[in-house]
């Protein structure tokens, strides 16, 4: 073409192409590394569930009152600090909680409990 400038050089171009295939390749690996951890941490929490699995033959109306008491202490709980007011230090709490202690075993017992009565579940 005479008269015309490219918008792009093709050194630039060679140079855009390397840089998106990095991003691409950081993105592909970035997901899986993702994913790996949490896997790794909700199959740290099925030997908890099977432990519940094997204790639901006793008094479930016992069990169903307890963890009623122990739902609203976890909703009080996770609700009453100062930092659940402010949406920023909100998230920057839960960032951090993420790869510490996300959940404590009473609480994974007392969601399990009640997600499956809500839902009408065969204790399992």
């Amino acid at each position: 073409m005479q008269g015309h400038e490219p918008f792009v050089s093709y050194e630039g171009l060679e140079q855009l192409h390397r840089f998106l295939f990095v991003l691409g390749i950081t993105h592909v690996l970035y997901s899986c590394l993702a994913v790996g951890l949490a896997m790794s941490k909700i199959y740290s929490w099925r030997r908890w569930g099977n432990q519940a699995a094997m204790a639901t033959g006793g008094n479930l109306q016992g069990k169903k009152i307890k963890v009623m008491r122990r739902q609203t202490t976890f909703v009080f709980h996770h609700t009453s600090h100062p930092w659940s007011r402010s949406p920023i230090l909100n998230w920057m709490l839960c960032f951090v909680r993420q790869f510490r202690s996300s959940i404590q075993k009473s609480d994974y017992l007392a969601l399990r409990l009640g997600f499956i009565t809500e839902h009408k579940l065969p204790f399992l």
